[in-house]
């Protein structure tokens, strides 16, 4: 299962969130693992995965040279992420619970 891509201002970068797979833990949950697939000028650049994947949130900046996410699991706190798109390196991370 994917969301609807979303491109950034350069109008060579996009991304989507992909479900990659789930595994029953018992009746009620599941462990879900999820990706943001990133491609630039038609080819793959880089993949990324968030902290938490019940929801996701994410935006491109600094016209698609970095990448926002904001993911919450089913309970507590919500991460913050931000990502260089080329190299995939983490640049800065906070959650809820340090961000006023």
């Amino acid at each position: 299962m994917a969301s609807q891509a979303k491109a950034a201002s350069d109008n060579r970068t996009v991304g989507f969130v992909a479900l990659e797979s789930c595994v029953p833990l018992d009746d009620k949950r599941r462990l879900c693992q999820a990706e943001l697939s990133l491609f630039r000028d038609g080819k793959a650049l880089r993949v990324l995965q968030p902290e938490k994947i019940i929801e996701v949130d994410w935006a491109f900046r600094d016209d698609g040279n970095q990448v926002a996410i904001a993911s919450a699991g089913m309970h507590g706190m919500t991460f913050f992420q931000l990502f260089d798109v080329v190299t995939g390196r983490l640049l800065e991370a906070a959650n809820s619970a340090t961000v006023p």
